[in-house]
């Protein structure tokens, strides 16, 4: 998940969509703010509701079992979703689109590639996540009618004809066991190695929500809880412990710029001012999103540096 998170914001939540939660990848394009049922980190009932899809990125259409679902929201995907929200200057609106902007066919193209390449695993298609999902699900020893249901498979019948590899065999499979406030779904973190929830220590700061047109107001930042994942102190910079990064104010000056436009802590550890919108032009907002990965590895290379 770390080579998708160095792609920024978006990138990340799309592939944690699809890995996470099973989505098409027309369905997470067409996933909505209003359609995200927060819940708490305790509550096992927070979930998405799958509604319409965007095949494509195109028009809103109904998803492809031609009715809509609940998606059990996992810890880190909740949290990424979270994250998301409170990187914008204004709050988004209940029906905009959590992955506004997003252009799907350079997505595979760019990002994607650039995904694989930093993970080292080779070719996979977006698909391979949602297949992920179901097979390591099965794995764990989650029933089968459950999985088929997240994946809003028309039958369960399609399920098992899909994923027969995973579940054939009549020896007896011990499942996994779920911890309080767990879903199905974070099983794949702890099959991963990471915790499924990486930002438990932050919980009893977020309320329950119980209008789920209504975001949660949650007192982080981004680079607090992915300081947190990693082990570091979340109120140091990225490259506290290292060398020094001010005897190097005329190479920092770009990487500084674009943290400020993107409205993340710059290499030089300041905190920058609120990314505001010019003119109220979304697509310039989403521009200089694209640039987060890019500052982030600049970040990570003059921190790395004797």
């Amino acid at each position: 998940m770390r080579a998708a998170f160095d792609e920024g914001f978006v990138p990340h939540i799309l592939v944690l969509l699809c890995l996470d939660g099973g989505l098409r990848v027309g369905e997470a394009l067409g996933l909505r703010w209003q359609a995200i049922e927060w819940g708490d980190d305790r509550d096992p009932n927070r979930a998405l509701r799958i509604e319409e899809a965007r095949p494509r990125g195109g028009e809103p259409t109904a998803p492809k079992s031609g009715r809509s679902r609940r998606v059990a929201l996992s810890h880190r995907l909740r949290w990424g979703l979270l994250e998301l929200y409170q990187s914008y200057d204004a709050s988004p609106q209940p029906r905009d689109l959590v992955l506004a902007g997003i252009d799907v066919s350079n997505f595979r193209t760019r990002e994607w590639r650039r995904i694989l390449k930093r993970a080292d695993i080779g070719h996979r298609t977006i698909k391979d996540l949602r297949d992920t999902f179901a097979s390591q699900l099965l794995t764990a020893g989650v029933q089968l009618g459950y999985v088929s249901s997240q994946l809003g498979h028309s039958d369960v019948s399609v399920t098992a004809r899909h994923y027969a590899g995973w579940i054939e065999g009549d020896g007896y499979r011990e499942p996994m066991n779920i911890q309080p406030g767990e879903v199905p779904a974070d099983l794949l973190a702890r099959l991963g190695g990471e915790k499924s929830d990486p930002t438990s220590d932050l919980s009893t700061q977020v309320g329950v929500v119980s209008d789920s047109d209504k975001s949660p107001q949650v007192p982080v930042q981004p680079w607090k809880s992915m300081a947190r994942r990693e082990g570091r102190d979340p109120a140091l910079p990225d490259c506290a412990g290292k060398r020094s990064l001010a005897a190097n104010p005329r190479s920092l000056r770009g990487a500084d710029t674009i943290c400020s436009l993107i409205g993340h802590r710059s290499p030089s550890g300041s905190k920058p001012d609120a990314l505001r919108r010019p003119f109220g032009c979304r697509h310039l907002l989403f521009v200089a999103r694209s640039l987060e990965g890019r500052a982030r590895r600049v970040r990570r290379n003059f921190c790395e540096r004797d």
